[in-house]
């Protein structure tokens, strides 16, 4: 992240919520399905013990209050801190307040309410000029948090409980007997003087405290509030910076709040209710009333039930309490944020200074930014786990360009605010749309993304676009903002923008942007040595000689944003095939990375691998690349077990919108979305003796590890479906409809995944010509995918086989919506009628002239839905199920006469099929290509229909055929 010039800017929002435990300590097992029972929200709330030279890097700046996943409200305690960095610090014992809005990772704090045991104005104090006299202390002993719940009772006596909804909170305050009871609400106190159009009202007669906080300059958003207590106010006043107003009921300015008092006389606990709105208080006055209609319990239950299904999609077992507890919360901050900004009602607040309405089941979202995301993986996997709330996230940055100025804005932080933008930006729909987050406007998309990286003059969202378009390098001489890493950045987006252009089949810009990507060589000096090393990125300057002053360890971030050139140099994922030639072949590009990581989380001044910011997070899978996948594994398990611990200082780093607690859940899967822009996983091992994913799409991902323990981090073997598997490169196809991968890991390295025979990872060099086949195929019978042939004879005998009904003469299938699916709205369609000859076939042809090349582990799978009965009464008998895909190959041999075999042994042969597959439920078939095609390419992908033995009807469904790997 930006996060010099974010400080600055003040930062976002967050949310989630769900479990029980105390504040260092798990106090249950998910024995019982209670996932959310493992979470520690105090992991990440203080500095990490190493000193990594950046002061906000070291801090993994998690919150410990109530929220819900992906929330709006994340009512979490305020601490008085040195580091200028933290909202709340689990090294101070001092409590400023408890605010309404958060953000992982990020500097955040908005609308304070803070507890006093006493009356304001008979205090001698003024909360306007002195407010850290009401601030009050206390002991970690007497503070617990779960998901979706926070509790803490200070030394003055006061116990204050908070839960969250999603767009609304409830506090419950106890004071203590004796005494009066205040409540103080600070406004503009966020750390952040841009926050200085504030308003509050406070009404006594409905017992009601409303207003909004926010900036004055006409760029961010309000917060608008609106809170209502059980009790009557026996005491009111407002202040504005140093001036109280006792008995004024409104007020608006800078540094300005107000203060009520009650009588618990009678009934110590005050319950505050309290709705958030990006709108306005009626909003938050209608947010609160839709969603708080239960007891503090019930929002609580709620909450935790919420949390405790969004993180029971993904059910570990194995290995220690410890790793679980880790992995688990690491989940939980994951899902934190992007935040929903839209109310109850659909209203949000539009780039363009009006309100705007969402879609019926379509959310808006703020709080993320592309460079941190695009940098770990975070989009990738909400992409791929998450690809409905996903779609939503991508609409709602392409929604930032259409109602404003056209280009695809880069971070966002608050509604109508972009913050500042990054150095080198990444095109954020593209990445995670190969993962199957599409549903928004794409074409939009597109043509924001184009926008934003070909406009010289008057763009707001990259630097120094004139010199990177005209020399494909940004010069030394030319910007003082990371020159190197913002070629590097922006070679990468225009990787990204290529690749998305060709998923929606835009092939002009897909030729205008590939080309670019292989920029980053334009900053690669292959003189310049270090440690022993030579070939690193470094600056450039306009006459085209590289800057003479190289050092590895950076200084003071020379060239590059938050890295040196040890770390930054390795920055060009979508080619590491010729960036590891480039640094000098494998051999020496592993001893590299093994030098690399001889520290694991050394800082932003080192020439080693630092886990605590995006710049590195995903140089552990390069040695995938290298034909050295046991030292990916090797790193990924020291990295995990020294850096992430169960402690408020075990989230590594800056946590950015949950950015390195992406990476952590990731890692433990044993998958990484590597190339971003490209659908495939690098693989490392998975941490657990299992994981039972369950995908939105309603399909199961089961990711097993026979062995797994800290101590075996090497795969011995890995099977994909009950067939071998041994590439260190998953194509997202693969599994993108459930599956198994099983592991076999030990603690003595393998060379699984290292033979020259292995499917290896993609790389993309551009060399001048055209761009090199991703080696797949897949189809959802979708409208954005290929469209399929309708109704056309490949093979048959129509003497034997005829129309499924009188006014159909010959077999038939092609695309249907809205019918039977295996997943999205479209399907594949088959009928017939076999004639009762003593051989009945027909061959269907579904796909033509296609060049798929087959390697050793390329891999079909298909999913099939034979009908036992249909509304005409014409099947008959299990004929249905004598049907399979068949592929033609390159040298005219086809799939039915090669004696593959699907997961079960049986022959994928349609007369082989029958009476195997079960009627009237998805069946997935799956067979490995590369054992029978080694060198060839698929042509054509035919449906088949083959010898039932007897007469009568058939009719069934396909979908989701994916050929990868």
């Amino acid at each position: 992240m930006r996060q010099l010039r974010l400080v600055c800017l003040a930062a976002l929002l967050a949310t989630f919520g769900a479990a029980a435990l105390s504040a260092l300590h798990i106090t249950s097992a998910h024995a019982d399905g209670d996932y959310a029972s493992l979470v520690n929200p105090f992991i990440g709330t203080t500095l990490t013990s190493t000193n990594t030279g950046f002061a906000v890097d070291n801090q993994g700046q998690a919150y410990p209050g109530a929220n819900l996943p992906f929330g709006a409200v994340q009512w979490s305690p305020d601490t008085d801190t040195n580091t200028g960095f933290y909202s709340y610090d689990y090294n101070s014992t001092k409590l400023t307040g408890y605010s309404l809005k958060h953000t992982s990772g990020v500097l955040d704090q908005w609308i304070s309410f803070l507890p006093y045991a006493g009356s304001v104005a008979d205090s001698g104090h003024s909360p306007g000029n002195s407010i850290a006299s009401f601030y009050d202390t206390f002991n970690h002993s007497n503070e617990s948090a779960q998901p979706g719940y926070y509790a803490l009772t200070t030394n003055s006596g006061i116990t204050t409980q908070l839960t969250a909804a999603k767009r609304a909170g409830v506090g419950l305050f106890t004071y203590p007997t004796s005494g009066r009871a205040s409540l103080i609400i600070d406004l503009g106190d966020n750390k952040n003087s841009n926050f200085t159009d504030n308003s509050l009202t406070i009404d006594p007669a409905n017992q009601v405290i409303s207003g909004y906080e926010g900036r004055n300059d006409g760029k961010a958003g309000h917060v608008y509030f609106y809170a209502r207590f059980d009790h009557g106010f026996s005491d009111l006043g407002t202040f504005n910076g140093g001036t109280v107003s006792s008995y004024s009921t409104n007020v608006a300015g800078g540094q300005v709040g107000g203060y009520v008092s009650f009588d618990v006389s009678g009934n110590a606990t005050v319950q505050a209710q309290v709705g958030v709105s990006w709108v306005s208080v009626a909003n938050a006055q209608n947010n609160l009333q839709t969603e708080i209609q239960q007891s503090f319990d019930g929002v609580r239950a709620q909450a935790h039930n919420t949390w405790n299904a969004a993180l029971g999609r993904f059910a570990a077992t194995g290995n220690t309490a410890t790793d679980q507890t880790i992995f688990y919360t690491m989940l939980y901050i994951t899902l934190e944020s992007p935040n929903i900004i839209n109310d109850e009602n659909g209203q949000y607040p539009g780039w363009d200074g009006q309100v705007h309405s969402v879609a019926s089941g379509h959310n808006e979202y703020v709080t993320l930014s592309t460079w941190d995301a695009g940098h770990t993986g975070f989009l990738e996997f909400l992409g791929f786990f998450f690809p409905n709330e996903m779609s939503d996230i991508m609409q709602s940055y392409v929604d930032t360009a259409t109602q404003a100025d056209g280009y695809l804005h880069t971070i966002i932080l608050y509604p109508n605010d972009r913050g500042d933008a990054n150095v080198g930006e990444f095109a954020l729909p593209t990445l995670a749309y190969p993962f199957g987050a599409t549903n928004f406007d794409t074409g939009a998309a597109l043509t924001a993304l184009t926008k934003t990286a070909s406009t010289v003059n008057g763009n707001p969202e990259i630097d120094d676009p004139a010199d990177y378009l005209s020399k494909g390098y940004v010069p030394t001489d030319v910007s003082s903002n990371d020159p190197v890493e913002e070629t590097l950045s922006y070679a990468l987006s225009d990787f990204a923008i290529a690749q998305f252009a060709q998923q929606l089949n835009n092939q002009s810009v897909y030729q205008t942007y590939f080309p670019r990507s292989d920029n980053w060589r334009k900053v690669f000096d292959s003189a310049a040595s270090d440690r022993g090393f030579t070939g690193y990125a470094w600056g450039r300057q306009s006459n085209g000689a590289f800057a003479g002053n190289f050092t590895a360890d950076g200084g003071s971030y020379t060239y590059f944003q938050e890295a040196t050139s040890g770390q930054g140099s390795f920055w060009a994922p979508q080619n590491l095939a010729g960036l590891i030639s480039a640094m000098g072949g494998n051999a020496t590009f592993i001893s590299r990375l093994d030098d690399f990581f001889t520290k694991t989380n050394d800082g932003v001044h080192s020439p080693l691998m630092y886990i605590g910011n995006e710049p590195t997070q995903e140089v552990p899978w390069e040695y995938d690349w290298a034909g050295a996948p046991s030292h990916t594994q090797s790193a990924v398990r020291k990295i995990q077990l020294a850096n992430f611990l169960n402690s408020p200082s075990g989230l590594p780093g800056n946590n950015d919108w949950g950015a390195t607690a992406s990476w952590y859940v990731l890692s433990a899967l044993g998958l990484y979305p590597e190339i971003p822009g490209v659908g495939g996983f690098a693989l490392s091992s998975p941490l657990f003796a299992t994981m039972t994913i369950q995908l939105e799409n309603g399909h199961t991902l089961e990711i097993d590890g026979a062995d797994a323990s800290d101590a075996n981090p090497y795969v011995q073997s890995l099977s994909l479906n009950g067939g071998s598997y041994d590439s260190p490169w998953l194509p997202v196809a693969a599994i993108s409809n459930g599956g198994t991968l099983s592991f076999t890991l030990g603690s003595t390295a393998t060379g699984w995944g290292s033979a020259p025979s292995s499917n290896q990872p993609p790389s993309f060099p551009t060399n001048g010509g055209p761009p090199p086949s991703q080696g797949g195929f897949s189809s959802g019978f979708e409208g954005s995918d290929p469209t399929p042939a309708s109704n056309t004879l490949y093979q048959n005998d129509l003497a034997n086989v005829g129309g499924y009904l009188p006014t159909l003469s010959a077999p038939e299938s092609g695309a249907v919506t809205g019918e039977t699916t295996h997943s999205g709205a479209g399907s594949l369609r088959y009928s017939g009628k076999a004639l009762g000859a003593a051989s009945n076939y027909a061959y269907m042809q579904v796909y033509s002239n296609l060049s798929v090349p087959v390697g050793a582990n390329t891999t079909l799978t298909y999913w099939i839905y034979p009908q036992s009965s249909s509304s005409a009464g014409n099947v008959a008998g299990t004929n249905s199920t004598c049907v399979a895909i068949d592929l033609y190959f390159s040298d005219g041999s086809e799939l039915r006469d090669s004696g593959a075999v699907d997961q079960h042994g049986v022959r994928v042969h349609p007369a082989y099929q029958c009476q195997h597959l079960t009627l009237d439920t998805w069946n997935q078939v799956t067979t490995n290509l590369g054992a029978v095609a080694n060198g060839k390419s698929v042509t054509n992908i035919n449906l088949g229909f083959d010898d039932p033995g007897g007469a009568g009807g058939y009719r069934g469904y396909v979908d989701d055929v994916s050929i990868s790997g």
